[in-house]
């Protein structure tokens, strides 16, 4: 039998579930920002039990990618994840988005500012929390990372080279 009973605590962060059957229960507290805790709970006839649940707040935010460079204009989804001080991660946060470098949306969606050789931030905002990815805007560029250091290409010369654009990396043929 699937049985949903739920309560509130008073100030004092106390709180009751009056008239429980005798048996054995899964008692979960939980509240938008902290890490949820449960217990199993053994209900016996004539007595009063106590059982104590304890939530985490949220402690520290986790913004990635960090750092990043990202093309003048453009675009970039971030993704934030809350934690407590444990390390556990914290479910069903939601974060306001800001940032000095571009705009971001709700979501998380970043566009860079035009201007280039500016480092920023994108910050993920949960209440008082925050965390905050390194952000670089740069030009669009392709960085010739050549297989042998000091090694000249000449103009038609056939080479196989791997190039990066935007800290990607990839084999191009260039002929």
């Amino acid at each position: 039998v699937n049985l949903t009973i739920s309560t509130t605590t008073d100030a004092s962060g106390f709180y009751q579930i009056p008239n429980v059957d005798v048996g054995t229960y899964n008692a979960i507290a939980n509240k938008t920002g902290y890490f949820p805790d449960n217990a199993t709970v053994m209900i016996y006839g004539g007595v009063t039990t106590n059982q104590d649940l304890y939530l985490a707040p949220l402690d520290h935010i986790i913004v990635a990618p960090s750092p990043i460079n990202v093309d003048a204009a453009g675009n970039r989804q971030f993704t934030a994840v809350g934690y407590d001080a444990w390390g556990n991660e914290i479910e069903w946060l939601t974060f306001t988005w800001t940032t000095d470098v571009g705009s971001v949306d709700p979501t998380g969606l970043f566009t860079a500012q035009t201007t280039t050789g500016v480092v920023g931030y994108v910050r993920a905002t949960n209440g008082t929390v925050s965390g905050d990815a390194v952000v670089t805007i740069v030009s669009s560029y392709i960085e010739v990372l050549y297989p042998n250091s000091g090694e000249i290409l000449i103009i038609g010369d056939a080479c196989e080279i791997l190039w990066s654009a935007s800290g990607g990396t990839a084999p191009l043929t260039v002929k």
